[in-house]
């Protein structure tokens, strides 16, 4: 199925990861600040705005941010012509493209330097379109960046990011969007994949030789997006918006279900008590449904810890509830548990 693919370029498809460390490295210090190499890049990755507040703190970031950036834009400029694309970036772009996805270059770099890449590449007639620093107010790890490729994209097909560096796995999963990652941009499998990295690779010319791989992440990518909307529509029976959990199921407020192997992480109970089952004339099973008689207005996640508390057998008598488990109960039903 046709996807958007959402490309970070920096230490992704171009080879400048270190180079940008350099950069920032020199500028630092030609402004007084004394910050080692290694720390300079772990933030690579992160846009202007944020990796100085990062390094020096938000007080000297504030009086001498503005210097510092135009040092580190001009000390870049000194070695742009030494990046090189990653090995199979173009690959990855032509068969991307002649598969049908929708491919858009998510950057937050000046134009200058992103038509340069283009260059390098020789991708404009590859790519759909591209961001750069003007398309975006706050950069990563904030989520606009991929929000701003999504607009972009136009259109409501799955989506997913690929990235070298733990900004990136952080703002796609804010965007509600998976990422595959990459290692080269010097972080490893191990803190990409607790940053929430769906998959990793070991560079992008991996990609190229197993392209299922983004196509095995499509699935939950509109998953992780109908999540992050919430509410999508009234249900038929007409009664409150539709809520959507992660499992994928579906009901009115107060019609929250769980899998057939019981309720997961992302159970769905109301905010406030209500009707039962969300509409008058349901069908209610004794043992099997905890309810109170007020009109249920909104749902909510249940919290993950909460879970276990609400796990009941699946007939019979039930035994009363005690303390915080009680106290559970109370709050956050009607929850019809299903099992």
């Amino acid at each position: 199925m046709p996807l958007n693919a959402i490309l970070d370029v920096d230490g992704t498809l171009v080879d400048t990861n270190y180079h940008h460390a350099l950069a920032w490295h020199r500028a630092l210090h030609a402004h007084g600040h004394s910050v080692q190499m290694w720390k300079v890049h772990r933030h690579i990755g992160m846009g202007g705005d944020q990796i100085l507040d990062a390094l020096i703190g938000e007080e000297a970031a504030a009086a001498d941010g503005e210097a510092i950036r135009e040092a580190e834009a001009d000390a870049y400029k000194e070695m742009v012509d030494e990046v090189e694309p990653m090995e199979g970036a173009r690959e990855l772009l032509e068969k991307l493209h002649e598969d049908g996805n929708t491919v858009i270059l998510a950057s937050s770099a000046k134009e200058d330097e992103v038509d340069h890449y283009l260059d390098l590449l020789e991708a404009r007639d590859l790519v759909d379109d591209w961001t750069t620093s003007a398309d975006v107010e706050t950069t990563k790890p904030e989520p606009d960046l991929v929000n701003a490729a999504l607009e972009k994209a136009g259109n409501d097909n799955a989506s997913v990011m690929v990235g070298d560096s733990v900004w990136d796995v952080e703002a796609a999963k804010r965007a509600g969007v998976p990422t595959l990652a990459v290692l080269t941009g010097g972080f490893s499998k191990e803190e990409l994949r607790e940053a929430g990295a769906a998959q990793v690779v070991e560079a992008i010319n991996d990609l190229r030789i197993d392209g299922k791989a983004l196509d095995e992440l499509a699935s939950s990518a509109h998953q992780r997006r109908t999540f992050r909307k919430g509410f999508a529509e009234k249900p038929k029976n007409g009664v409150g918006p539709t809520c959507t959990n992660r499992r994928g199921f579906r009901g009115g407020c107060g019609e929250a279900r769980e899998s057939r192997s019981g309720i997961g992480a992302g159970a769905v109970a109301p905010d406030s008590a209500g009707d039962p089952a969300g509409a008058a004339g349901s069908d209610r099973q004794p043992g099997r449904n905890l309810t109170r008689d007020r009109p249920a207005t909104r749902c909510r996640l249940l919290p993950r810890q909460h879970v276990a508390a609400l796990r009941l057998p699946r007939a019979g008598p039930q035994p009363r509830p005690a303390g915080r488990d009680r106290e559970l109960l109370r709050r956050h039903a009607p929850l019809i548990i299903e099992q």
